[in-house]
C-alpha cells in the first residue's frame, strides 16, 4: 500500500492536478473535520478520494511507464542509502 501511495503522490505531482484550497483568518477551513483521522467520516472521504485519484492515474497512458520506472528505482538494491560520518 505504501508503494502505491508513493507512486500516486509522485504521479499527481507530475500531473499538477491543481493547487490545494487554503483557509485564511476570515474564512474557516472547510476541511477541518479531516483532522479527526480516526473518524469514520474522514476515513470514508479519504478512501473515496484515493479511488478517484487511482482511477484518474490508471486512465492516463503514461501511468504504466511512470509506475514501472518508479518501482524499479524504489526496489533497486544499488540505490539504498548508507549512512556515513563526515568530519567526525
Amino acid at each position: 500500500m505504501a508503494r502505491w501511495l508513493a507512486l500516486a503522490c509522485m504521479f499527481v505531482a507530475l500531473l499538477r492536478l491543481g493547487a490545494p484550497q487554503t483557509a485564511s483568518a476570515e474564512t474557516p477551513d472547510p476541511y477541518l473535520w479531516l483532522e479527526s483521522i480516526n473518524s469514520a467520516k474522514s476515513s470514508e472521504w479519504v478512501s473515496a478520494e484515493n479511488a478517484k485519484t487511482l482511477s484518474r492515474l490508471e486512465s492516463d497512458p503514461r501511468f504504466s511507464s511512470v509506475q514501472q520506472d518508479a518501482l524499479a528505482v524504489f526496489e533497486s538494491d544499488d540505490r539504498i542509502a548508507e549512512p556515513t560520518f563526515v568530519h567526525g
